[in-house]
């Protein structure tokens, strides 16, 4: 199956939120080092991501003013894709959250997976 792998965070303010080390992903994009071998992982299985980030730990939130975790995550465009990319991951990971989040960038809405639990980013 041939699929176009679209991980481009439109959002300029996420990105500059959350600077993290990117690497070069092999598809024409850079993405968080952390996330690369799980993107891998969703792309052999044929789903197309559209943004992700690899989270972090006791960052202070730039609104809040106070330190919380942020959830390491990947976004997918469809129902379909987002159920299916849940039922891989939930194999090795326990702690997911699946929501669908309206798209700030407009393009469309998005299904937003995420976690804390570092068996996350951890899946290849």
């Amino acid at each position: 199956m041939n699929t176009i792998n679209v991980d481009v965070c439109p959002n300029q303010e996420l990105n500059d939120e959350f600077e993290h080390p990117q690497v070069d992903s092999g598809q024409g994009f850079t993405v968080d080092a952390e996330v690369l071998p799980l993107l891998n992982y969703l792309w052999r299985h044929g789903i197309k991501t559209l943004c992700s980030c690899q989270g972090d730990k006791h960052i202070k939130h730039s609104i809040l003013d106070t330190p919380h975790d942020h959830p390491a995550f990947v976004t997918v465009e469809t129902l379909q894709e987002a159920t299916a990319a849940y039922a891989l991951l939930a194999q090795y990971c326990k702690d997911l959250v699946l929501e669908r989040a309206e798209c700030s960038h407009g393009l469309s809405d998005e299904y937003v997976i995420s976690s804390l639990d570092k068996e996350f980013l951890a899946i290849h």
